[in-house]
């Protein structure tokens, strides 16, 4: 106990008569210490958490961004169905041509449109477009597009392309052109109505020879 005291004893006795410049050298020496053992880790943790808290951060931010563009994205798609129907995708080309005669046929009848004249031609898709590279290599693509032409009164055309909307195997009705009849239909309030509606059809590709 007596030597634990002298060595303190001691050790005060050499602190009170040591220089002052002495002191502040040794007091910047611990400090040195302490900032390399203590601060200094503690500073490149705070760093390093700082670093992952913004990525998070940044990481977060393009989450919602992303997710209120997906949102954007289906509101605009329940919008279009709601507006303009489902669209169904390409099927057997016998088949559909025969479904989208028939619809269109519905429409017209439905608005009482009277002897009206169809005609079609197909148009092949791109085989490097999206839609080609859905059904692969053994099927190639097309758009059917039926071009209908009828008279009618203006009142009547508006419905039957909103109809012809309606229709789940038209992809779009992609033109309507109206013109005023003259002749025997000068005054009156018919018109002469051009319709384009396209759909999706398959065909399979032949075999080589």
């Amino acid at each position: 106990m007596e030597a634990g005291t002298g060595t303190s004893g001691g050790m005060k006795a050499r602190w009170s008569v040591m220089p002052r410049s002495a002191k502040w050298g040794l007091y910047a020496v611990g400090a040195i210490v302490l900032y390399f053992f203590a601060i200094e880790p503690a500073l490149t943790k705070m760093g390093a958490w700082n670093a992952r808290a913004d990525t998070k951060e940044v990481a977060l931010n393009q989450y919602d961004k992303d997710r209120r563009s997906r949102a954007d994205l289906d509101k605009a798609a329940t919008d279009a169905v709601k507006n303009y129907g489902e669209v169904l995708t390409p099927a057997d080309s016998a088949t559909r041509s025969q479904e989208l005669n028939q619809k269109v046929q519905a429409a017209l009848d439905a608005n009482g449109v009277k002897r009206p004249t169809m005609t079609a031609r197909e148009v092949l898709v791109p085989a490097n477009s999206a839609l080609s590279r859905q059904f692969g290599t053994e099927h190639r693509v097309e758009r059917l597009v039926s071009e209908i032409v009828f008279d009618a009164e203006p009142e009547q055309v508006a419905k039957v392309v909103a109809d012809l909307e309606q229709v789940a195997e038209i992809a779009r009705v992609s033109r309507l052109v109206l013109r005023q009849k003259s002749g025997e239909n000068e005054g009156g309030r018919q018109v002469s109505a051009t319709i384009w509606v396209e759909a999706w059809q398959l065909k399979q590709k032949g075999r080589p020879k």
